[in-house]
């Protein structure tokens, strides 16, 4: 949600602000990055970093967009779209597809605690990152065609092998695990 509105606040180069208790910000898992999203768009705001063209993209309320940080901790503006349903209708996970250097990824996050989720995917078929250019190591099951991902902070799954819509089933038909 806060990428949503920051982003459209961007594409009219409006400053955000945002009002709540300080105790309920330090209660909850997601503040770190809820705030690193606030900062990203304001800082491309105040930079004036945004073209005029990607300002109106921005201004399109039919697409929502993504701000990265590169491996060269340099933004990149791209489009993404939601995959609903994620882990059968949960409403714990969010889950967004966006292509990227021709690869496709998943940027996804539990929004309100830290979980591991059961994708039905081999760990051969993609890479899973803490952050852009940073890996997590991850392995599959006896099988070899599921794998335990960790699902809190945002994270970013890459992959050159599966197709959107393969990408898409495996997040509406994850199991969310609680972990112990």
């Amino acid at each position: 949600m806060l990428e949503h509105v920051t982003s459209r606040a961007a594409a009219w180069d409006c400053p955000v602000s945002i009002q709540s208790n300080l105790e309920l910000f330090a209660a909850h898992p997601r503040t770190p990055d809820n705030l690193e999203v606030l900062r990203r768009w304001e800082e491309v705001r105040s930079r004036h970093w945004l073209t005029e063209k990607q300002k109106q993209m921005l201004k399109n309320l039919e697409q929502e967009h993504i701000l990265l940080l590169n491996e060269k901790n340099e933004f990149e503006l791209v489009p993404y779209d939601q995959i609903m349903d994620v882990a059968n209708g949960s409403r714990e996970v969010r889950a967004f597809t966006f292509v990227r250097n021709s690869d496709l990824y998943v940027v996804y996050w539990h929004i309100s605690g830290n979980k591991e989720m059961e994708l039905p995917l081999s760990s051969k078929d993609f890479t899973l990152m803490e952050r852009l250019g940073q890996n997590i190591q991850v392995n599959s099951d006896q099988n070899g065609d599921k794998t335990i991902v960790p699902v809190g902070d945002r994270r970013y799954l890459k992959t050159s092998k599966l197709s959107k819509n393969i990408l898409i089933t495996a997040f509406r038909n994850a199991k969310i695990i609680d972990k112990n």
